[in-house]
């Protein structure tokens, strides 16, 4: 006699598979998230919006039921997820664009000088610390004081006001000739007369600008850090300087470790300390 086929009973647990991969998905995405928390603003945005892509979300993405407007996660079959891609940005990339960014605010600038006929008493230059706009001194202040000329004040304003489309830190420093300051005089340094130079532009900048005020900071150094040679009447005035300086944002800790804030029960102020 044939023996009867035995009949395999369905598999009633074959959902726990795909449960799993689903499962393990979200603990990657979860991982991902914890670990890229302190991570720069653009690369992170490159991470969400190829995560999205990635799960059938985003622009153009299948929108899930429940999810709300923006990214959203769809899901028609756990099986035919595709495999998660993340093109993050790379440091170089991040630099370039940073570059292009402050080329393109320089040349703004630029124009703007040759417009207001200040080409010559303002410029302009790129290096490793970031992008600086170089004021001479006899066209921005009055002659042994930190009191910036009126007739200059709205051209610094326009100035200031292209640097704030760049979201960069920004430092404004102060510098003098070898030359002593005159005995009995309002400043005892020129130590002081480089401070005082510097954060008049900061106040000025606070009070008119779009910089932001967390994003400034004030300086002074003296005759310590010349440009050319004191020993020239040309090299001195050119010494005599102050510069605005956007900082690169590989910096950013740097300047962001300088603030400390201090806290009591009756007031809270925050202190900025520059090396």
């Amino acid at each position: 006699m044939k023996k009867q086929k035995h009949e395999e009973p369905e598999n009633s647990e074959r959902w726990l598979l795909s449960y799993a991969d689903f499962i393990t998905l979200l603990m990657v995405f979860f991982i991902i998230m914890y670990s890229m928390s302190a991570v720069n603003q653009s690369k992170f945005a490159q991470l969400a919006e190829s995560f999205a892509e990635a799960m059938g979300g985003g622009a153009g993405g299948r929108s899930g039921s429940g999810s709300s407007s923006g990214v959203g996660i769809g899901i028609s079959d756990p099986n035919d997820m595709p495999a998660p891609n993340f093109p993050l940005l790379t440091d170089d990339e991040l630099d370039k664009a940073e570059q292009d960014a402050l080329l393109a605010t320089m040349e703004e600038i630029q124009r703007y000088l040759d417009e207001q006929g200040l080409s010559d008493s303002v410029t302009l230059k790129i290096d490793e610390r970031g992008l600086s706009v170089v004021l001479a001194d006899t066209t921005t202040f009055e002659s042994g004081s930190a009191d910036i000329k009126p007739e200059f004040v709205p051209r610094l304003i326009q100035i200031a006001n292209i640097l704030a489309e760049v979201d960069n830190y920004v430092r404004i420093e102060g510098h003098t000739d070898d030359v002593p300051v005159a005995q009995g005089g309002r400043y005892a340094s020129n130590w002081e007369v480089s401070t005082a130079r510097a954060t008049s532009l900061v106040q000025l900048f606070i009070r008119e600008s779009d910089l932001p005020p967390e994003k400034m900071s004030a300086i002074g150094y003296g005759e310590y850090r010349p440009i050319a040679s004191n020993d020239t009447p040309e090299g001195r005035a050119m010494n005599r300087r102050v510069e605005i300086v956007v900082i690169r944002s590989r910096y950013n800790s740097m300047e962001a470790a300088d603030t400390e804030v201090i806290s009591n029960a009756q007031d809270e102020t925050a202190v900025r300390i520059t090396p």
